[in-house]
């Protein structure tokens, strides 16, 4: 499972890794062409020093070999002609010959070559002209008796265009890179293994505050839904974590306030049908062929059809959300679905003789799936029946918008409301106090409504127009 830490180890440590790799081949290429750069300013001196030792006299091309063992020493060289004649080579070299150059630079040329013996070195070559000395054969002195003759004369003939080869030996370069590669690596390990070492400390350090948040998190239980994640010692990024997470808290609290309210308004709705039941079927078990056996067994149907109703309306609410997800996505005009719950209703409306009023437009529609529109419609209609008095008025509009979409209002009254009763409209199980002796109701119509039309993204506003109720569904929940 990749981590957070180990995603960090993994970026930095090798980021590491990186920069000390390409640092150091930087130090040791800097260093190594500082070197070079040293080595042949040296080596094409040994060169200059062999071109002034060869000199043109009287015809001849003259080697002054004395000068040789001193300037050369330690040097392989070789001279020989364009077209690559030997005219003179080391006596180090013995039948080694050194590799031939460019003929055609102007400048000199180096290169890596190998040695005799195997060695590696460095080369040069450098073309140049013999200078010629003109030295009268009779002023000449004869060399002193018991002195040696140490000048070379190496070829008769015209001058021509020599080419000087030195190479020398390029261990003292190989050396200092092989010390320099031992200390880049001694020190670059060390540092590599102290840097990460840190890095692990500070990122299992700074990786501290989400440990911290992940025990809080793992305290979490309806038991301890109060508590909130404690923010004293939060790094800036994850402030903004802690307050959404207690924000999200104080939302599951409140709903958890609001389950348990509904749960023990629900108890407390349902025990009292039950009591009643409970009797009524004893006062038949009791006198089962008595007049009031007959009277209790219809209290009994009454009372069944109650709660009934009572678990329809809960059913609802728990499935609010699920109505909303798994319904048609179809979208009806809003006018037809009006008609439909209407034609339901149809018998309450004319026993309590309502005055009733539908402006609807034929095509509007509301943005939601149409099955979750007829209950929001069927339960906002049957409230409005339910609580306008006899002789009443209920109006139905549709308020069309752009794109086809209508909001819905719902009037009814006398309401018999003032503006306190608005906020408790939508609670489960409120209702008037003059209204709780109707056992056909069970207070849960609106609180269906809010639910489903939360669920499906759409808004659901009560708000009194003198003594009339006014209901809209509007979109943007």
């Amino acid at each position: 499972m990749k981590t957070i830490r180990g995603r960090l180890l993994a970026t930095l440590i090798g980021g590491l890794a990186v920069t000390l790799s390409v640092g150091g081949a930087a130090v040791y290429w800097i260093e190594e062409a500082s070197l070079t750069r040293a080595f042949d300013a040296r080596l094409e001196s040994r060169s200059r020093s062999l071109a002034t030792l060869v000199t043109h006299e009287r015809g001849r091309l003259k080697f002054d070999g004395g000068d040789a063992a001193l300037v050369l020493a330690d040097a392989y060289f070789e001279v020989r002609t364009l077209d690559g004649a030997l005219r003179k080579r080391s006596d180090n070299l013995e039948d080694f010959a050194l590799p031939a150059g460019p003929l055609d630079a102007d400048a000199v040329a180096f290169a890596d070559v190998d040695l005799p013996e195997n060695a590696a070195g460095r080369v040069v070559w450098m073309r140049f002209d013999p200078a010629i000395e003109d030295e009268d054969e009779d002023d000449a002195e004869p060399p002193a008796e018991g002195d040696e003759e140490e000048d070379e004369y190496l070829a008769h003939g015209p001058v021509e265009t020599l080419i000087a080869t030195a190479a020398l030996d390029r261990e003292p370069i190989d050396g200092a890179l092989g010390t320099l590669l031992s200390a880049l690596l001694i020190v670059g390990g060390v540092v590599a293994i102290t840097v990460a070492g840190l890095v692990t400390i500070g990122v299992r350090w700074g990786l501290r505050p989400l440990d911290r948040l992940r025990h809080q998190l793992s305290s979490v239980s309806g038991q301890t839904i109060s508590r909130r994640f404690d923010d004293g010692d939060t790094p800036a990024e994850l402030a903004p974590v802690y307050v959404e997470l207690n924000h999200m808290l104080d939302r599951v609290e409140r709903t958890l306030e609001r389950e348990r309210s509904f749960a023990d308004a629900a108890a407390h709705e349902l025990r009292t049908p039950l009591a009643e039941l409970r009797s009524t079927a004893e006062v038949a078990v009791r006198w089962p062929d008595s007049a009031e056996a007959a009277t209790a067994l219809d209290e009994v149907l009454a009372i069944g059809s109650e709660m009934e109703r009572l678990v329809e309306s809960l059913l609802l609410i728990s499935r609010g959300h699920a109505t909303a997800g798994n319904g048609s996505g179809d979208r009806h005009p809003t006018a037809s679905i009006v008609r439909s719950c209407l034609a339901r209703s149809a018998k309450p409306i004319n026993d309590k003789r309502l005055q009733l009023t539908v402006e609807v437009d034929e095509a509007g529609t509301l943005p939601a799936p149409s099955d979750a529109v007829e209950i929001i419609v069927r339960n906002l209609i049957d409230n409005a029946v339910r609580y306008t008095p006899s002789e009443g008025r209920i109006t139905i509009r549709g308020e069309r918008g752009g794109n086809g979409v209508a909001d819905l209002v719902v009037e009814n009254g006398p309401a018999g409301l003032v503006e306190h009763d608005l906020p408790r409209l939508f609670e489960p199980f409120w209702r008037r106090e003059e209204s709780r002796a109707d056992r056909t109701h069970v207070g849960l119509g609106l609180s269906v409504v809010q639910q489903i039309a939360h669920a499906i993204g759409l808004r659901v506003e009560a708000a009194l127009s003198g003594d009339q109720l006014r209901m809209r569904i509007t979109c943007g929940g």
